[in-house]
């Protein structure tokens, strides 16, 4: 079996071909380090709104009335974002209910 090269080709440099084959490795620690930062900020917006609504006077049987229909807005909305800060704002509002927060 003979190696065949066809008739035109280029050589690349080295820089060249780390970009062809998956970039440049701080592209994907960047890119971790965003989706944690969004991650913090979107379950500490729901941390903050769990005691905003805690302290409005909004009652426990209240939210356990709505809270499906709650969930389903802020992930219809915002998607898996939604979800993170609806786990801020559950585990927030559900300490401040039970004495624990």
């Amino acid at each position: 079996m003979e190696l065949v090269l066809p008739n035109t080709y280029v050589v690349l440099e080295q820089e060249e071909m780390m970009y062809l084959e998956g970039g440049e490795p701080m592209s994907v620690a960047a890119i971790v380090s965003l989706a944690i930062a969004i991650g913090g900020a979107s379950y500490s917006t729901g941390y903050v709104l769990g005691e905003r609504v805690y302290y409005s006077g909004y009652k426990n049987s209240d939210y356990q009335r709505n809270k499906w229909a709650i969930r389903g807005a802020m992930i219809v909305a915002f998607g898996s974002v939604g979800a993170t800060i609806m786990l801020g704002f559950e585990n927030r509002y559900y300490a401040l209910v039970t004495g624990r927060g």
